[in-house]
């Protein structure tokens, strides 16, 4: 595959098809359309492909199952 072969959209689900895997996307909500968009022909083309993603919005796939957390925090400093 050479630099000619289109874009990460046709690309990376013609890589992935037929792999069994996991694609771990984090902290996606910078360009959440932009890894929509890429991760949507994967998870299409690629069904052994499992792709979690974190994220503090959501993606909008039609596949897509979103887990709101709860913030993560620090005990104060000097607690046990």
């Amino acid at each position: 595959m050479g630099a000619g072969d289109g874009d990460g959209t046709v690309l990376l689900p013609r890589v992935l098809a037929g792999q069994r895997c996991l694609l771990v996307l984090d902290n996606c909500e910078h360009r959440a359309a932009v890894v929509g968009a890429l991760l949507q022909p994967v998870l299409d083309r690629a069904a052994r492909v499992g792709a979690p993603v974190t994220s503090q919005m959501a993606l909008h796939l039609p596949s897509e199952q979103v887990w709101w957390l709860d913030w993560l925090c620090m005990p104060a400093h000097g607690a046990s």
